[in-house]
């Protein structure tokens, strides 16, 4: 059996980096992204390795391992990225690839974010204190669960979460990677991890506080990035593994990952090994190439967006609530005031957040009462208009 290294993995990992790569060039922009011309003394416990999920774009010189090292490159599925040496700056890709209409959609999402809460934005690189860093990364995988709860599925980067959390830190402080948050004053309500390899940002890992949804985070949090990634030389920004719609429409270019068997070529069983782990590799895409030639690919993607629409309507369920408009003050029959921001009324805030969003209020103008006409009924009142909210369950 080979050894299997993931190198996307890897670039969390420098010392471990350090022990395969002598080398690496973007190719499309001739930048060198990584250099290491000292030999490391590998301790080789196998006689084939596989490193996958090595993008394409990359030029990859390797140390040598074996007595006698050969090398297979296979490609294997596709990744997507935006190419930032393409256009001069973050107006002229928003121009390039947007129309007028949807670039002004997003200048609304950012304007309307920063009129209803106090947001202040913040790039972690190159310094952070371990006391933010330990809050901040407990609570980026809380926000993560909380979204994915809300359509019934699980993250796969929470079941391996220890691995960026045991590297980001000192990877931050030695601006190898980023770290982008977006606060609600003190409140954190938009992170991503995003590692760092020269002239290239990966984009690892991101989330935001699914009660905040109705102004669109992920759009400034990308742009947030993008604007950094100008500010500081970056060509290109890799959005990596992953079909969905939103990569879409903001990625300008796909390519291939590629799976690289490296083998003792003095070794008959390595030789075996690799000439039948080669074949395997290509059966598998060859036979996934063939199934998309029958769009089955695109019955299995209508399929899965219809089992997670699906399960978005049945944990919507779990929360519903029906909204009444143009109601006057003293038509309300108030029980009390209630503090919305206490932790037990949590349920409110997506409510509150979506009214802030379409009346353009600040959150510091709302108050909410409690009221006794109906179970699980309140009233949010702002400076010139009132909404009540009629919960059908509060799970």
């Amino acid at each position: 059996m080979p050894t299997y290294i993931d190198f996307l993995d890897l670039i969390l990992k420098p010392e471990e980096f350090a022990l395969y790569f002598k080398e690496l060039k973007n190719k499309s922009t001739d930048t060198q992204l990584y250099s290491n011309l000292e030999t490391p003394i590998i301790p080789v416990k196998q006689k084939v390795q596989v490193v996958f999920d090595i993008p394409d774009y990359l030029s990859v010189k390797w140390h040598s391992n074996y007595k006698k090292t050969k090398i297979k490159k296979l490609n294997s599925y596709k990744g997507s990225m935006i190419t930032l040496s393409n256009y001069k700056n973050l107006a002229d890709y928003l121009k390039n690839n947007f129309s007028p209409k949807k670039r002004a959609q997003f200048r609304t999402y950012k304007k309307r974010l920063e009129t209803s809460f106090n947001i202040s934005y913040k790039v972690y690189y190159g310094a952070i204190t371990k006391e933010e860093y330990n809050r901040l990364f407990a609570i980026f995988p809380k926000l993560i669960k909380k979204r994915f709860d809300l359509i019934g599925k699980n993250h796969h980067d929470l079941a391996v979460w220890d691995r960026y959390e045991e590297n980001g830190f000192a990877l931050i402080n030695a601006k190898k990677a980023c770290l982008f948050v977006v606060y609600d004053e003190d409140n954190p309500i938009s992170i991503a991890l995003n590692p760092v390899l020269n002239k290239v940002m990966y984009g690892y890992v991101r989330t935001f506080d699914a009660d905040y949804a109705k102004f669109y985070l992920g759009f400034t949090d990308l742009f947030l990035q993008l604007e950094w990634c100008y500010k500081n030389n970056i060509e290109l920004y890799d959005l990596l593994k992953g079909t969905y719609d939103y990569k879409s429409k903001l990625t300008d270019h796909a390519y291939f990952f590629n799976k690289y068997l490296i083998y003792d070529a003095s070794s008959f069983v390595a030789r075996f090994t690799a000439c039948f782990y080669s074949l395997k590799i290509q059966g598998f895409y060859s036979f996934v190439k063939w199934l998309k030639k029958l769009h089955v690919h695109t019955a299995y993607h209508k399929y899965l967006q219809h089992k997670e629409e699906k399960l978005q309507e049945q944990q919507k369920a779990k929360l519903s609530w029906r909204i009444e408009q143009n109601i006057a003050f003293d038509a309300l029959k108030i029980a009390r005031k209630v503090n919305w921001r206490a932790e037990h009324l949590d349920f409110l805030r997506r409510p509150i957040y979506d009214f802030l969003y379409t009346s353009k209020y600040s959150n510091h103008d709302l108050e909410v009462f409690e009221l006794t006409d109906a179970k699980n009924a309140y009233a949010i009142k702002g400076k010139s208009s009132i909404q009540k909210i009629i919960f059908t369950k509060t799970a």
